[in-house]
């Protein structure tokens, strides 16, 4: 009797130490996972990031542009 009590012991120690084994693994696939979509997420908004920035950087030049030739339309009218 003791002898199958201390098999079925045994046995259920097993068995936790299987589940916590899956468990473990199951949770690192899932964190490998993750960090791979997150990867991927950043890497488009850097790549959005970069176009806005082109984007900004061209809007910019161009009002320059146009207010360097609306100071040169006000000078030829003020004189």
């Amino acid at each position: 009797m003791v002898r199958r009590l201390e098999a079925d012991i045994a046995q259920v120690r097993r068995a936790a130490d299987d589940a916590v084994r899956r468990t473990r693994a199951e949770a690192d696939k899932q964190a490998t996972a993750e960090c791979k979509n997150s990867a991927g997420k950043l890497a488009n908004v850097e790549q959005e990031l970069a176009e806005v920035r082109a984007q900004y950087a061209d809007v910019l030049a161009s009002h320059r542009d146009a207010e360097q030739a609306l100071r040169k339309v006000r000078s030829i009218d003020i004189e």
